[in-house]
């Protein structure tokens, strides 16, 4: 949600806890780090469900047919794996306060590091 209340920074930088006090740097690294998960998603999990560009009448080139079916996942079994997995922040007057809660059972990924 981050990249969409970005777009409206007049309204969110002071309503956002986000945003509030933090500076370019750190807010350019949240939105490259949603630009870069998103990306990651879609090359790995692409739809390939088909759009075709149909001709219609009066327009010189064919134009987008987005009403494309397509198959979704199930969302709130999404929601509840990630729950499970949660590692919540607190904010308080507008500062972080890391309070991580981890699984009973941590799913920790042998050689995972984090980014430079």
């Amino acid at each position: 949600d981050l990249l969409r209340k970005n777009i409206h920074r007049k309204y969110y930088d002071n309503h956002e806890e986000s945003f509030v006090g933090a500076s370019p740097r750190v807010i350019e690294g949240h939105l490259e780090h949603c630009v870069e998960t998103l990306r990651q998603n879609i090359m790995c999990h692409g739809d390939i469900s088909l759009l075709t560009n149909n001709w219609v009448e009066g327009r010189d080139m064919p134009y987008p047919n987005f009403n494309t079916i397509h198959t979704c996942k199930k969302w709130d079994t999404l929601v509840e794996w990630n729950m499970n997995r949660d590692a919540t922040v607190e904010w308080v007057d507008g500062q972080g306060k890391k309070v991580l809660t981890p699984p009973l059972k941590p799913h920790h990924i042998k050689g995972m590091t984090t980014p430079p």
